[in-house]
């Protein structure tokens, strides 16, 4: 049963129907489409670390040696997915942080956005099918709670911003957001959190989260404290005077990473 393994370019990972992998995952299934239709007609496994991707497709049907084998070959490539989460006032650069830095380095991404004006660069999608067909980059406008969870259920193997957030996460329903916290990482998504401040993030969202990506806020943090590792709470506040100290002196588009997962 031979198996196949080639290096693949950027462009040519563009036009597969693939997933990325966490460290603790090695899916070698197949999705369902809208339609209930497979999405392959044999199993296929994208590792997206970085710089090397590796691409196996089993000729066969699956084995445990087969299995294995692809574990071992693996096992220094893949990469845990993250769930960042990126906040600050308004005018302090999230949003060009984002585009700059995120979304124009992805081979696949999808932001999704309460404001048809933002974003506008990127194509707009709107349908279930549409948004399991990306393999570029593209926006789709917040209509109600069935959008993120059409985005949830069908976006995977790329990045998803959630651009702020805070006006639509709190109509999910539960499953919703669990999936978007803890699934995503089967599905290989990479998702990134915007809000305007501190206190509107749910502490989930800090449970769960890789990295908080701080920029200017001048809101009181203090309520938040009981809720998180003192440490983290800590570290926050001093990057949060830091970064209002640098804005009072000019410098208004600074930001500070503030690590949240200890295993990363």
């Amino acid at each position: 049963m031979p198996l196949l393994t080639k290096t693949l370019s950027l462009s040519m990972i563009k036009s597969l129907h693939c997933m990325t992998y966490d460290i603790f995952s090695l899916y070698m299934g197949s999705l369902p489409e809208p339609t209930g239709t497979p999405i392959l007609s044999m199993p296929i496994c994208l590792i997206d670390a970085a710089k090397i991707h590796l691409f196996f497709q089993l000729q066969t049907k699956r084995t445990k040696k087969i299995e294995n084998m692809a574990e071992q070959t693996i096992q220094t490539t893949r990469r845990k997915t993250q769930m960042n989460l990126v906040v600050g006032i308004n005018g302090t650069g999230k949003t060009t942080f984002l585009r700059e830095k995120v979304v124009s380095h992805a081979a696949k991404a999808l932001i999704v956005t309460p404001d048809e004006l933002e974003w506008r660069e990127l194509p707009a999608i709107s349908t279930a099918q549409e948004v399991y067909n990306l393999h570029d980059r593209a926006r789709i406008v917040y209509q109600g709670p069935e959008t993120l969870e059409m985005v949830v259920r069908y976006f995977y193997g790329g990045t998803l911003v959630l651009d702020d957030a805070m006006t639509y996460l709190q109509f999910q329903t539960p499953d919703t957001l669990r999936a978007l916290y803890i699934r995503r990482r089967q599905r290989g998504v990479d998702v990134y959190i915007v809000a305007h401040g501190l206190r509107q993030v749910p502490v989930q969202c800090f449970t769960f989260g890789s990295y908080l990506i701080l920029f200017a806020t001048t809101e009181n943090f203090s309520s938040r404290k009981k809720e998180l590792d003192d440490d983290i709470y800590n570290r926050i506040l001093a990057a949060q005077r830091q970064l209002n100290a640098d804005s009072r002196a000019g410098k208004r588009y600074q930001c500070r990473f503030i690590k949240l997962d200890p295993t990363l």
